[in-house]
């Protein structure tokens, strides 16, 4: 096996270009690269623009350092690329020198960022591939947080995955995604600034509306990139969504979803294997009930309930179980195997038929 190629990136402060092309180089090449980085007037700190750049996609620049030509080994390097700063370094040995005319991005916006990010990449594999260096394609790691939703316990309420994107994936690579969280949703996210537009994925399907993966979306822009907000904002296929910081809680702004009266299908009756007292319908069916202890004891036949096609099933019965005196108004649960769920622990989205009801 060959010894790897010995890159070194240098820019003026060694905070942003130099620092993501070393990155670069170090990912895309692998065991075939050493890669390093210098600047000809190091800052000594590396700008957190280009770290949360970085972050995007899957790169780590937080335990990278700025640092100086001073700082090298005395060695001859493969490959020194210089950025906007070729005529400081003529004394560091070299086999071969390339200068990039690539524009500090220091004070860019996030959009323009990425711009340099993504062109800063494509230059270091069009390097590494006239270096004879194997380049395999491209990796985006994707920011993947799970959030209970509707609880103050761990590993209690509905979780839900959220993901931020730079930019839409295609539709099939979402629905993977989703797959393998094999959670009852999967939300995603595109956009900044307390605006974002936010789609929703069950294991099987794309769904319209999602309350815990849109409590869980809110949470995590509240608590990182929109800390400092008190309203985050969803343009979904269900409209615009809100959802507001009320001290330590969130309150979520929903439409309201009035079930009407309907002809019941035997696969309901089918798949619950109970008659409730009334059947109606809104988005999902509204199976109402006496008593909570017989929403409680449904033990569906999902099959059934499946051939309702990517309609859910809410069943509900007014006040709480049995005589705890728990001050509930109803109780509900929610089957929607058609979608990839036989039931959701707690389905936000329900309540916007559950509450007019």
């Amino acid at each position: 096996m060959s010894a790897p190629r010995r890159f070194l990136f240098v820019c003026v402060e060694n905070a942003n270009r130099s620092q993501m092309a070393e990155a670069f180089a170090s990912r895309l090449g692998g065991d075939a690269v050493v890669a390093f980085s210098a600047g000809s007037r190091p800052s000594g700190r590396i700008n957190p623009a280009a770290i949360a750049s970085m972050a995007e996609i899957g790169c780590d620049l937080t335990r990278q350092a700025s640092t100086g030509l001073d700082a090298l080994p005395a060695e001859t390097f493969d490959v020194v690329v210089t950025m906007g700063c070729g005529d400081a370094c003529p004394d560091v040995p070299a086999r071969h020198r390339e200068d990039w005319s690539i524009p500090d991005p220091r004070d860019l916006p996030p959009d323009r960022f990425r711009v340099v990010r993504d062109r800063i990449e494509s230059e270091v594999r069009a390097l590494l591939r006239r270096a004879g260096v194997p380049v395999g394609p491209p990796v985006r790691r994707v920011p993947y947080t799970v959030v209970h939703s509707f609880t103050s316990t761990l590993f209690a309420g509905n979780p839900a995955g959220v993901c931020r994107l730079v930019e839409w994936l295609p539709d099939d690579l979402l629905q993977a995604i989703a797959t393998e969280n094999n959670l009852s949703e999967t939300a995603f996210l595109v956009g900044g600034d307390g605006r974002y537009d936010l789609r929703w994925f069950t294991p099987a399907v794309e769904v319209d509306l999602c309350g815990h993966a849109t409590l869980a979306s809110a949470w995590v822009l509240l608590h990182g990139p929109d800390r400092n907000r008190a309203v985050v904002s969803f343009d979904t296929a269900s409209g615009r969504l809100e959802v507001e910081r009320r001290g330590d809680e969130l309150a979520m702004d929903f439409p309201a979803r009035p079930a009407e009266a309907c002809e019941t299908p035997p696969a309901l009756i089918e798949g619950l294997r109970a008659t409730p007292t009334a059947v109606l319908r809104a988005r999902d069916y509204l199976a109402v009930f006496d008593r909570p202890e017989q929403v409680r004891d449904l033990d569906p036949a999902f099959d059934r309930l499946a051939r309702l096609g990517g309609t859910g099933v809410i069943a509900t019965a007014p006040g709480p179980f049995g005589p705890s005196g728990d001050d509930v108004d109803f109780v509900s649960r929610f089957f929607a195997p058609a979608a990839g769920i036989d039931e959701d622990p707690v389905t936000g989205s329900a309540h916007c038929t559950l509450i007019p009801y």
